[in-house]
């Protein structure tokens, strides 16, 4: 009994302390996202927006797909009718399912702002574990948790990236896989594959792939310097690997098929998506531009960077002078000791700079502008779709916590044995944790004040039938906010936000008139500018896509365009489909109307280009082969007509309607011609498809092109006439 009692009072002595480890992290993190409050964990939305809103709607999409017991990566409530695939969304289904509860009871800006907070208690929590499993030391280590928890990547993926947010499961998993090289319980398999599956599920598939590189990169220096019983440590390895591989495979057997088959090819990153979205070698160096001291310094520096236009979150990699300095005085004094974190640390550094360096913006130098390739490129061939480089940061900064709770432990080592040692190293402690927070912190913390939705969208939940919402205007950041406010309507969107988009949702936007019209006047072009090669009646086109679109309702964002976008378009809409059906200081929304289709209505689909201009005419250039869908409102003959043309050799193009050939077309490199076919089209969905018999790429057949895309012909002035 007595050794009993003993061994309860020894836990929760332990107990305690790591939850005093828990609640320090708790209150640093609510001061260091302040403004932000607990007293409005409902209402204020941690960082700001953007695709934030995104992801209030995944939590809303996996609860809403789990309690009808429906498939949660396949939806037809964005980019309605066509719908949207979710298995190449950042989705992160294990958040949205383990938040159901909460989101039941305190909604789900309380589960978001939940979730973000948790990921910094964690996180730091996390590392503060992996860091005592090497030091021993809890002081040291608690500066190593604070490292990785409140380091520059993290406040900046806090700011709308739910995803990558939660960056907690990456130290658990190290954790385990060094316990897993030390002791032969396979307890620690079991912990490492859960917390594995932890970071694919909660967090994103593309930390699994940073584990698995890290993961590389331990075996490796095992086996160089480490010999000693590492067969048993690769049986348990490998039991982990088949396990995180059969579970992988059952949730994700659809992706995996999808990506084999050549489904999931638009997925891949572009090579300059690949490149602009790498670290810039100054941005290691260079605090964040909101930072509370030195950001009004480092703007300047960092707009130069190829992540800012856009992205300008992707670019924050800085690490902190205090952490640089610590690891190089471990690196003089423990070498031995954080020997491999340092290279892991360098390694990731490297990764993060992506497929070339980049130093100040410029990525080629000297006068023979010289590009200087780097080891990602290889990545890059290997996993096409993984687009941002620079968050390979995340991990180079765990490494250096580590390092740096080596570098303090040995402090305190010399500190211990000074006169009042325990004060000195505790004051030497609390100020290199003020250093290093001022370096990396973003205070004042953006915070999204109001996350109320206008009214309209709680009276549209009401009102029966399945029909969607076409919210204008249709940019990235806009859907965003309509996603969040489809979680009050549960009606489904006309556009959407997803991490990667497929050509049908593209194809679908397109050919909404009033969605091109609208940014023609954003852009401030006219609002009768054509919107595409179609020479059709631009009023009724609009109608017929409400119509075959089934879109009941399209709503104007006063705050999501200026003034005198929103001053052109109202009285447009009032004289198309009637006055609005409600108004209130944010939106004004106008029933359509639309119950019968006019006519005809024709839209591209498959294979081909955007909309370009060719002597101050609209055009698209084809791949090989291309579709256009006309939808009749009757059996009908009509005539076709269209201008085509090509820039290199001479082509035939064949032309089918509805899988009959129609005839032959030939083209030349010379000026464009005007081709008439008559056709009949039957009543409902018809589709005239194109194939040539010859492409090209324009940067293959001209050295100045840097043009990649594979073309054959172009078409301007499509009319469709009834006879």
């Amino acid at each position: 009994m007595f050794r009993l009692r003993n061994l309860l009072q020894d836990a929760m002595g332990k107990s305690w302390k790591e939850l005093l480890v828990m609640a320090i992290f708790l209150f640093l993190t609510l001061i260091l996202l302040y403004p932000f409050s607990v007293l409005n964990m409902g209402t204020q939305l941690i960082g700001d927006g953007g695709d934030g809103y995104q992801s209030l709607w995944n939590l809303w999409w996996v609860n809403r797909s789990t309690l009808s017991l429906a498939n949660p990566y396949v939806t037809s409530y964005l980019y309605y009718p066509y719908g949207a695939d979710l298995y190449v969304h950042s989705l992160s289904p294990a958040v949205g399912f383990l938040t159901i509860p909460l989101q039941l009871t305190a909604g789900l800006v309380f589960s978001y702002n939940s979730i973000v907070i948790l990921s910094f208690v964690l996180s730091g929590y996390g590392a503060y574990r992996l860091a005592y499993h090497i030091t021993a030391d809890r002081k040291a280590s608690l500066f190593g948790g604070l490292v990785f928890a409140f380091s520059a990547y993290h406040f900046a993926r806090a700011l709308s990236n739910m995803n990558l947010v939660t960056i907690q499961w990456i130290p658990f998993y190290i954790l385990f896989l060094l316990k897993m090289r030390e002791e032969k319980s396979l307890k620690n398999v079991f912990f490492a594959t859960t917390f594995l599956i932890l970071a694919g599920l909660m967090a994103d598939l593309q930390y699994v792939l940073f584990l698995g590189i890290f993961t590389a990169f331990f075996v490796a220096h095992e086996f160089i310097f480490n010999k000693a019983q590492l067969t048993s440590f690769l049986e348990r390895l490998g039991i982990m690997t088949a396990s995180f591989a059969v579970v992988f495979a059952l949730l994700f057997a659809p992706m995996i098929s999808g990506f084999l088959t050549g489904k999931y090819d638009y997925t891949a990153s572009s090579p300059s998506d690949s490149v602009a979205f790498s670290a810039d070698f100054l941005g290691f160096f260079i605090p964040d531009k909101s930072n509370l001291l030195f950001g009004s310094y480092t703007a300047g520096v960092i707009s130069n960077f190829s992540t800012s236009p856009s992205f300008p979150i992707e670019g924050v990699t800085y690490v902190g002078y205090t952490v640089l300095a610590l690891s190089m005085f471990a690196a003089i004094k423990q070498r031995k000791t954080v020997k491999f974190w340092l290279f892991g640390s360098l390694a990731f550094i490297i990764l993060s700079l992506g497929p070339m360096l980049h130093i100040n913006g410029a990525s080629s130098f000297t006068i023979f502008h010289v590009n200087i390739a780097l080891p990602e490129l290889v990545l890059y061939y290997i996993f096409p779709i993984f687009r941002a480089p620079a968050r390979f940061i995340v991990m180079s900064t765990l490494c250096l916590a580590v390092v740096s709770a080596v570098s303090i432990k040995y402090a305190n080592t010399w500190i211990g044995k000074l006169k009042k040692g325990k004060l000195i190293g505790l004051i030497f402690l609390i100020s290199l944790s003020i250093a290093s927070l001022v370096e990396t912190n973003m205070v004042l913390y953006p915070v999204v004040e109001d996350t109320s939705v206008p009214q309209f969208y709680h009276e549209l939940a009401n009102m029966k039938g399945t029909f969607s919402v076409l919210d204008l205007p249709q940019t990235y950041r806009a859907n965003n906010v309509y996603m969040y406010y489809g979680t009050a309507s549960g009606k489904p969107l006309t556009g959407g936000a997803t991490s990667r988009r497929t050509p049908e949702s593209f194809q679908l936007q397109q050919a909404i008139p009033i969605i091109r019209q609208t940014n023609n006047v954003l852009s401030g072009e006219n609002l009768t500018k054509p919107t595409d090669i179609f020479l059709l009646d631009v009023n009724l086109t609009n109608l017929n896509a409400f119509q075959f679109f089934n879109i009941k309702y399209v709503i104007l964002h006063k705050d999501l365009m200026d003034n005198a976008t929103f001053k052109t378009l109202t009285p447009y809409l009032s004289s198309l489909i009637g006055p609005p059906v409600y108004s209130d200081y944010r939106i004004v929304a106008f029933e359509t109307k639309a119950d019968t289709l006019q006519g005809v209505f024709a839209f591209f689909t498959d294979g081909w280009w955007n909309t370009e201009e060719l002597n101050g005419v609209p055009m698209r250039w084809m791949d090989n082969n291309g579709t256009i869908r006309v939808v009749s409102s009757m059996d009908q003959y009509c005539t076709v007509n269209f201008t085509v043309g090509t820039d290199n050799t001479d082509k035939t193009l064949k032309v089918f309607l509805n899988g009959e050939w129609m005839g032959d077309v030939p083209t030349s490199t010379g000026a464009p011609e005007t081709i008439s076919m008559d056709v009949l089209f039957n009543k409902g969905i018809n589709e005239l498809f194109f194939y040539s018999d010859k492409s090209f790429v324009p940067a293959d057949v001209n050295a100045t092109s840097s043009d990649t895309r594979r073309l054959s012909v172009y078409m301007q002035n499509v009319k469709i006439l009834p006879d």
